[in-house]
């Protein structure tokens, strides 16, 4: 790669949201550059993948889109064919044909060793791992325990065992699926075990590069959108979701997780997402957003953590998830770093839009350390007035008062800026963006009135407190002992909803008896079904 290359690539950076006719036909004339030299260093290659990434997702034309996507092709091409020992450096980027080296879930380890895109090996178990003896006797047959107990390192039981160095990964994802059954305590061994794994990419269908859904048509970017009513779009009504079969649902669950996995990322709805809750919208500006569940086994008490993936001309861009409990939500935005500098608000009103029309919501609220609390890049940002721009405001009475005088300062002083002081004072308050004066009660306010319930009528007694209330539940509802077994683990936090709200009534009754069932399969029919319980 020559230096004339790297000033390009440069050039290209400096370029790249700027969407006049001028820079489009610069844009143009680098890619057209770039193109014409031979890839002979690697110094500049991780650099110029995220350039194409963005270009693709944000492309000014047909030309440039055509350019980017063919160079994406030509980088791969050139990894694929570059020898192993210079290929190391550019391992963990997620690149076409490279690999990496980490730490996954059970479940992430096992769903990527079902894939035909990846090779994986096993690789070394961290420093203060807990020893495979400690963890196998919870997993093997009764008869080879004894092995167990001899004191042997990790690699000496594997041998008493006989299980061969390439088949080691493989017999340790089987042996953690015998405590399917039992998920926490299978995290938390798989966890403690701290084994390293290698990923190699075999397919191009595995790479940040390829890695994207089918789409319908390509969006043409004539500008970077920062100024638009954010309050007209997030109430602009929402299109039906895609109408999807089977097999398209499993297309977009697996470029979901390997969105998060190509990044050395992990969350708990991409991991155990429940492919027959996703629901695919297709919006404006080449953007889709998936939204879906959890596994029944995964789900959380009540609320429900409905992860999010938003789409542009097909690419994941961003992630997150948000807890939903009624009509309120806790949201959390992370945007790709390749494709930070975009529309970012945008985007971020665009999600709004899917949730708070989805779930009816009277508020989205945004835990304080997105921007800024024990988060030292958010108060460097002031990622406070990003939040603040789009109608956020603190919850805290104080903390609005401040952040209201503070607006003024920066309306009002040309080129004023919030301190590092005044920002950390911002970060204190969760802050809360209000669609309607519509109040129902919060998750933590339903918790406390259980947890109240527990310490006054059951004496700080919790075997008791959800004996009690199971027992008196399936009375009142009639439930049978299959049914009972069938939804084991909603029922617990269900019958102490009923004790403690005092929903004894047949029609509470019916209610939560419905939720009971709908809550693993349906967690939009299943809030609105809560709202309607706390209303």
């Amino acid at each position: 790669m020559s230096n004339s290359w790297a000033h390009t690539i440069k050039q290209l950076q400096i370029i790249l949201g700027k969407f006049d006719e001028e820079h489009t036909s610069q844009k143009l004339a680098c890619l057209q550059s770039i193109r014409s030299s031979k890839i002979n260093k690697i110094n500049e290659i991780i650099t110029y993948h995220e350039l194409l990434l963005f270009m693709i997702t944000h492309p000014d034309n047909k030309a440039i889109y055509l350019l980017a996507y063919n160079e994406l092709k030509r980088l791969a091409l050139h990894l694929k064919k570059m020898p192993l020992s210079k290929k190391q450096t550019l391992d963990d980027h997620g690149l076409p044909f490279t690999s990496m080296c980490t730490r996954f879930s059970h479940d992430a380890f096992f769903w990527l060793s079902q894939q035909h895109d990846v090779q994986l090996c096993f690789d070394s178990f961290a420093n203060q791992a807990t020893p495979l003896n400690e963890l196998l006797k919870f997993t093997l047959p009764s008869v080879e325990r004894d092995e167990t107990s001899a004191g042997l390192s990790n690699d000496e039981l594997l041998d008493a065992l006989q299980v061969s160095k390439n088949k080691r990964l493989e017999f340790l994802l089987q042996q953690f699926s015998t405590i399917e059954h039992k998920p926490l305590l299978k995290d938390y061994l798989w966890d403690s075990l701290k084994a390293f794994v290698t990923i190699r990419a075999t397919k191009l269908s595995y790479s940040r590069s390829f890695n994207k859904l089918p789409h319908k048509s390509i969006y043409f970017q004539s500008s970077i959108l920062k100024n638009f009513d954010y309050r007209a779009l997030i109430d602009s009504p929402l299109p039906k979701p895609e109408s999807c079969d089977k097999n398209q649902l499993e297309i977009v669950s697996a470029v979901i997780r390997k969105s998060m996995l190509l990044t050395m990322r992990e969350t708990d709805p991409a991991t155990y997402i429940n492919v027959k809750t996703i629901r695919l919208y297709s919006l404006e500006r080449g953007i889709s957003v998936a939204i879906y569940g959890m596994d029944a086994e995964r789900l959380l008490p009540l609320q429900s953590y409905i992860g999010y993936t938003l789409f542009k001309n097909g690419y994941p861009i961003a992630y997150g998830g948000t807890w939903v409990f009624g009509k309120t939500a806790r949201f959390g935005l992370n945007i790709f770093e390749a494709f930070r500098g975009g529309e970012s608000g945008y985007i971020m009103c665009q999600l709004l839009r899917v949730y708070k029309q989805t779930f009816t919501l009277s508020n989205i609220e945004v835990d304080a350390h997105q921007f800024g609390k024990d988060n030292p890049d958010g108060i460097r940002s002031g990622a406070y007035w990003f939040y603040y721009r789009y109608g956020f405001r603190s919850i805290d009475p104080e903390i609005k008062f401040l952040a209201e005088k503070e607006a003024k300062k920066i309306a009002n002083k040309k080129g004023y800026r919030s301190s590092e002081k005044t920002l950390i004072q911002l970060a204190e308050s969760d802050i809360s963006l209000t669609f309607s004066d519509e109040h129902s009660p919060s998750f933590v306010e339903i918790n406390l009135h259980i947890t109240n319930l527990i310490r006054k009528t059951f004496k700080g007694d919790r075997t008791l407190a959800v004996k009690t209330c199971i027992a008196e539940f399936c009375v009142a509802s009639k439930l049978s002992s299959s049914e009972q077994l069938k939804h084991k683990s909603a029922l617990e936090e269900i019958a102490l909803l009923s004790k403690a709200l005092h929903k004894h009534d047949t029609k509470s009754i019916s209610l939560l008896l419905t939720m009971l069932s709908t809550k693993e399969n349906d967690p939009y029919r299943y809030n609105k079904m809560l709202m309607q319980l706390l209303h």
